[in-house]
């Protein structure tokens, strides 16, 4: 069920990158084509959107980490209160897998926004 939700996210988020990014480059329309008629090369016109949908990727999932975070510590603190560290049902420590789930957190953002913003700026960029 874990795998399920996490593809389905994963899936929502590459549409919403990838609609952000369309709606940037219609915007920039006028822009883009100036571009293109002084030379521009195609990855000079790319690159500004793969890196808006990657920092984009960036804040999503440190805001998604800090959300598990402050949720893990409020239930971390409320049922280690009764609970020895020795005891089998005892929750690790925020401390400890804080670090492990923000840097997943960030590189699997940061490389969904960078790909749907690729994917999206392929297909409406027409260079």
């Amino acid at each position: 069920a874990t795998l399920i939700a996490f593809i389905v996210l994963g899936v929502i988020s590459f549409f919403i990158i990838s609609n952000m990014v369309r709606v940037a480059v219609f915007a920039r329309g006028d822009e883009i084509n100036i571009m293109k008629y002084v030379g521009a090369t195609n990855w000079y016109i790319r690159i500004p959107y793969i890196l808006e949908g990657a920092i984009a990727g960036f804040f999503g999932g440190f805001l998604a980490w800090l959300i598990i975070y402050l949720i893990y510590a409020k239930l971390f603190g409320t049922f280690m209160v009764t609970t020895k560290p020795t005891d089998i049902m005892a929750m690790i420590t925020p401390a400890t897998i804080s670090p492990k789930i923000l840097w997943l957190n960030l590189s699997l953002g940061i490389g969904v926004g960078a790909i749907g913003s690729a994917v999206s700026v392929r297909n409406y960029i027409k260079v």
